[in-house]
C-alpha cells in the first residue's frame, strides 16, 4: 500500500518512523523543511515535489497538521490549491472574520479542532495496526447505530447554535 503524509512535525514524524521501521508500506511525503526532508529520506521515505503528485501517487493520504491555524494557513498560503476558485479564502474568512452579526467560526470548527485531531490520529493508528480489525470495527459500528442520531443532532443545533424554534407541519394522508 502506498501511504502519503502531509505534516511531519511532532505528530507525523513518529507515525512515519513506525511505518518505515515495519517496512510493510511504501511511504511518500510532502514537506518543505530541509531537516524533515533529509530525515524522512534517510528513513526510507520518498519525497514528492507537490501535493498533486502526492495525491496521484498514494492510496491513502494522512494530513497531520497540528492545529487549526496550520490548516487555515495551508488552505491559503499555496500549500493546498483551490485551483483559483477562491473557495479556500472564503473558508478562511468564515473561520476568522466576524459576519454581519459579529460571529466568526459559527460552527466552532477551530474550537473543536484539537479534539478532532486527537480522534483522527487514534483512528489512523487503529487502521495502520490492523486494517481488518478496523474494517470489522467500522462494520459493527454501522450495524449497531440503531436509530439514526441526526434527528437529535439537528435538534441540538437548532436549540443551542441556531436558536430557532421547530415548525409544525400539517398532517397529511400517506395515500395522497
Amino acid at each position: 500500500m502506498k501511504l502519503g503524509f502531509l505534516g511531519l512535525g511532532m505528530m507525523g514524524m513518529p507515525i512515519v518512523e513506525n511505518i518505515l521501521a515495519k517496512g510493510e508500506s511504501e511511504l511518500y511525503f510532502f514537506a518543505r523543511r530541509a531537516e524533515v526532508i533529509q530525515k524522512t529520506n534517510a528513513l526510507g521515505g520518498k519525497q514528492v515535489k507537490s501535493l498533486k503528485e502526492l495525491g496521484k501517487t498514494c492510496d491513502i493520504i494522512f494530513v497531520l497538521l497540528g492545529n487549526g491555524e496550520q490548516c487555515v494557513d495551508a488552505l491559503t498560503d499555496g500549500t493546498l490549491s483551490d485551483s483559483g476558485t477562491g473557495c479556500f479564502a472564503d473558508l478562511k474568512r468564515s473561520l476568522l472574520e466576524p459576519e454581519t452579526d459579529g460571529v466568526a467560526d459559527r460552527y466552532f470548527v477551530l474550537g473543536d479542532f484539537q479534539s478532532y485531531v486527537h480522534a483522527k490520529l487514534q483512528v489512523n493508528g487503529d487502521y495502520l495496526r490492523s486494517p481488518m480489525a478496523f474494517a470489522r470495527k467500522c462494520w459493527l459500528n454501522m450495524c449497531s447505530a440503531g436509530v439514526f442520531s441526526a434527528d437529535r443532532t439537528i435538534e441540538e443545533y437548532a436549540n443551542e447554535i441556531w436558536r430557532i424554534d421547530p415548525v409544525e407541519l400539517p398532517e397529511y394522508a400517506e395515500n395522497e
